[in-house]
Order: C-alpha cells, then structure tokens, then sequence
C-alpha cells in the first residue's frame, strides 16, 4: 500500500517455481483493500502460465502508476509461485 503524501511507480515479476500449469490474477485497487477487487482493477485475470513460452517464464509489469492508498494485489491458483513487487515512492 502507498503510503499517505506518496506515489509510486512500481514493477512486479511474477514466477512460476514449479512445472504445472498455474492461473495468475493480479490487480492494481485504487485506494482500497484486497476485499473490495472490481472487474477494472485487473491488469491480468486468469493468465494460464502454459500459454507462455515455457511454464518457467517470469510475467513482468513495469511503470504500474500507484497513488496514495493503492495496493497491489496477486492470486495464483498454486502455491508455487513467487511475486516481486519493487520501485520508486516520492511525495506526491
């Protein structure tokens, strides 16, 4: 979550750490929590990590625009599977 008087500009690498197929949703909540995920808030739903060149293959989104309050939010219908999320906070 982006702390009050911040912004931020994020990237976030995703890997599959296992040879299974794996479901990815990641959201980007504006000003909320995890609970309260809408439709809009998704940057990837349900990514099959078999559609990418190999089930090994790290997902990067980079330059995600966060304001005060935003949080970033990650599901995987797997248990092995890591996520990074790193960047940038000034004042806002």
């Amino acid at each position: 979550t982006v702390p009050v008087g911040r912004a931020a500009s994020v990237n976030i690498t995703i890997a599959n750490r296992a040879d299974t197929d794996t479901n990815i949703r990641i959201a980007h909540i504006k000003n909320g929590v995890a609970a309260g995920v809408s439709n809009e808030d998704y940057l990837l739903f349900d990514l099959p990590t078999g559609s990418l060149a190999s089930n090994f293959a790290p997902i990067q989104l980079t330059g995600v625009m966060m304001e005060t309050g935003d949080t970033i939010a990650v599901y995987t219908s797997a248990s092995a599977v890591s996520v990074q999320v790193n960047g940038i906070e000034e004042d806002a």
